[in-house]
This record gives structure tokens, C-alpha cells and sequence, in this order.
């Protein structure tokens, strides 16, 4: 994460330290306690069974973004990026955020990712952007299922 002052939104804007990114096919947010959430259905790939494998349409996932600390507001937006091509095959809108600053403070995002094409088998970068810049980023790897012969 850069640590410059103003290349994030507004004059003041500080990054915040992202805790965690996580994909998953849903969140459960409790209801009595928003700072406690039920990740379900974790991914760190995806297998595609159809024939031809790719390119494959997720129908629907979700990223969740947890932070601490960050001091002012930004534009926050999510990329998908082929790693072979560099190209993005999906992008949020920008969504605003305003981080409160104390260390102690965690804050968060959920993205739902709707009808995102992979284009083909390989290794995809979730990013999530402020103001342009990579704050963070995970893995996601696409492979076809193997047939056993």
C-alpha cells in the first residue's frame, strides 16, 4: 500500500491496512454484531466441469474487505485481471468510503460479483483499488476439471 498522502481521494486521504480479502459465494453479516461475519463457501479456485471448459460464467460470488485504520475518503473498486493477458475481465463501480482513522477502527465492504466471464484456465488477480491505486489483492486460480479416463 502507498503511504503518500493525497493519491487516494482527497487531500487527507490515508490508505488503510487491509486484514483480509476474501472470496467466497456468501457472507452472513449477524445481525446483533456487525463486526462478526459467517464466510461461506471459501474459494481459492475454481474448477469448470462443462465442455468446453472456458470460457465459464460464475453466476454470482462474493469479496469481502476488512480494514483497519485509513484516514479520510476514497473511491473503492474491485478488479478481476488475467495474469497472462493483464486484461480485467470484470470491474465494480467505484464506490465511496470514508475511513475514520483511529488504528483500533475496523471497517469493511462486501463486493458481489454477478456474471463474470473467464475467458480461459489460469491464474486471475482479485484487486481491490483506492483511488486507483492496488491496496490489495489474492489469488484465483481457474482450472478445467480433469476427466478420469
Amino acid at each position: 500500500a502507498a503511504s503518500a498522502a493525497g493519491n487516494f481521494g482527497g487531500p487527507q486521504t490515508m490508505p488503510p491496512d487491509v486484514l483480509h480479502l476474501i472470496l467466497c459465494d456468501d457472507i452472513q453479516i449477524d445481525p446483533n454484531n456487525y463486526h462478526r461475519c459467517n464466510v461461506l463457501g471459501l474459494m481459492t479456485s475454481m474448477r469448470c466441469c462443462a465442455i468446453p471448459p472456458f470460457p465459464v460464467i460464475r453466476p454470482q460470488f462474493v469479496t469481502l474487505v476488512v480494514w483497519t485504520g485509513g484516514q479520510g475518503t476514497g473511491e473503492l473498486t474491485l478488479h478481476i485481471i488475467e495474469e497472462g493477458t493483464g486484461n480485467a475481465v470484470f470491474r465494480t463501480r467505484p464506490r465511496q468510503v470514508r475511513f475514520v482513522g483511529h488504528a483500533a477502527e475496523v471497517g469493511g465492504v462486501v463486493f458481489r460479483i454477478r456474471n463474470c466471464s473467464f475467458p480461459a484456465a489460469g491464474l486471475y488477480w482479485v484487486q481491490v483499488l483506492l483511488g486507483g491505486l492496488v491496496i490489495a489483492r489474492q489469488r484465483l486460480f481457474l482450472r478445467p476439471e480433469e476427466i478420469a479416463s
